[in-house]
């Protein structure tokens, strides 16, 4: 996803009057963008033999809350996994036949309660109520961590840009149910922000139904939670309370999932095909080292950025996780967090460092719409010609999420930035942070009570 902000990067650094000279040039470029990323998303990959097994993401999480909610049956069972590789693969899956995608239910029982509602409906219907709704809380989520003070022009071509991102393209194509967890993680962001803890707890549990992705942005926000816990001890207390009810449903509904479920995790990290990043790192001891210090490094950013720059600790977490646990392509739309800060703030905090790296994400935006471009460009001539060429906006999203975590890192180790977060943690009233207005008033309301 992310990627998009390079531009905003280059706009701001240059000076948006620059870019408001050559509006058509502008309009072009992501009209072009937008274009090419739908027809890559909805045409190209389908078409191609390679993502055969590339079906509709929400069949199974569809299926299976059908199978619990009407028949009352277990989602995990292998009986119910071969109905859903009925569909996704065709009558020519046979029973001992091996493919490369299981498709199982992967997720814990209580995502059961969040996809209730498209339950009820046909599939097609609710295909398409859910493609319709992922564009919609995508442009949600991407404000969310656009300054509020930002122009409306600015916010609306932010929104399209995002939109146009290959990666988000590809999550809007499959239906894939990491944009509602990541709107789900982006709300309860803003509930923070205005005050709503027990909402944003509620949220907040809500969310844990896709673990590796709620983790990166409720650490953060549990670290600020229990730095002033008589203010703040609201968010933690309904995350809790709200998690242990979803549990308890869970197993009145469906008894002794959680080993059930566990296994089908096991087997999914064998199927899936997708490894932390962090596994290129070259031998055995290198990546659990560097996988420890990225923990500590979370947990000092966390705690460092807490009242000074909320969102630079959730995108330093984001950054972080996303290399440490399997992070498939079409849930970069978790980094935007990141993106977003290093697009509208990091030019205040950053050095020279950080500008390359900005300049980078720059040019990994721009050769993305490219290979996008000429992959179309080949399938409307000659689609048999297209090969293996269909991965290359992926490969270059994958090192877009490298550069991305560089630039965290880079962050979190200069020292300018460490002296200006400094000072507004002492003068809270001139912090940037995206939660500065409710940690201020959480601290005025500590005073008069």
């Amino acid at each position: 996803m992310t990627y998009n902000s390079g531009v905003l990067c280059q706009m701001r650094s240059a000076s948006e009057d620059s870019a408001a000279h050559k509006p058509m040039l502008l309009l072009a470029v992501v009209f072009c963008g937008l274009l090419t990323s739908y027809y890559y998303a909805f045409l190209l990959l389908p078409s191609l033999l390679a993502q055969s097994n590339m079906g509709p993401n929400l069949y199974p999480v569809w299926y299976a809350s059908r199978v619990v909610l009407f028949e009352h049956q277990d989602p995990y069972s292998a009986a119910v996994t071969r109905e859903i590789q009925q569909v996704m693969y065709g009558e020519s899956v046979k029973e001992g036949t091996e493919i490369f995608n299981e498709h199982r239910f992967a997720y814990p029982l209580l995502a059961i309660f969040l996809f209730a509602p498209i339950a009820w409906l046909p599939f097609r219907d609710a295909q398409a109520l859910v493609l319709v709704l992922s564009l919609v809380i995508t442009a949600l989520v991407t404000q969310v961590w656009i300054p509020r003070r930002t122009r409306p022009a600015t916010q609306f071509l932010c929104i399209i840009l995002v939109l146009a991102a290959p990666p988000i393209a590809w999550a809007v194509q499959l239906r894939q149910p990491s944009l509602l967890f990541a709107a789900l993680l982006a709300a309860c962001v803003a509930a923070i922000r205005n005050g709503r803890l027990t909402v944003a707890g509620v949220l907040g549990a809500m969310a844990t139904a896709k673990p590796q992705l709620a983790i990166a942005v409720l650490t953060p926000l549990v670290v600020w939670a229990l730095s002033d816990w008589w203010s703040r001890k609201r968010f933690v207390i309904s995350l809790t309370l709200t998690e242990c009810a979803l549990l308890a449903a869970s197993e009145w509904m469906c008894p002794g999932w959680l080993p059930r479920w566990l296994s089908t995790i096991r087997a999914y990290a064998g199927y899936a095909g997708a490894k932390p990043l962090i596994h290129l790192l070259p031998g055995r001891c290198l990546p659990t080292i560097a996988g420890v210090l990225l923990l500590l490094a979370v947990l000092v950013a966390s705690w460092k950025w807490r009242n000074a720059d909320p969102q630079l600790a959730i995108g330093f977490s984001v950054a972080a996780f996303s290399v440490l646990l399997p992070f498939q392509i079409y849930n970069q739309i978790m980094l935007a967090p990141a993106v977003f800060w290093i697009a509208f703030r990091g030019v205040a905090h950053g050095g020279t460092l950080l500008s390359v790296l900005r300049g980078w994400m720059l040019g990994l935006l721009y050769a993305e719409w490219g290979a996008t471009a000429l992959l179309a460009a080949v399938h409307l001539i000659d689609p048999r010609t297209t090969g293996s060429l269909w991965a290359l906006p992926f490969v270059l999203a994958w090192v877009f999420q490298l550069v991305l975590l560089v630039g965290m890192i880079t962050t979190l180790l200069t020292r300018r930035c460490a002296v200006a977060a400094t000072v507004m943690e002492s003068r809270p009233e001139a912090s940037p942070g995206l939660l500065a207005m409710p940690l201020q008033r959480c601290g005025e309301l500590r005073q008069v009570r």
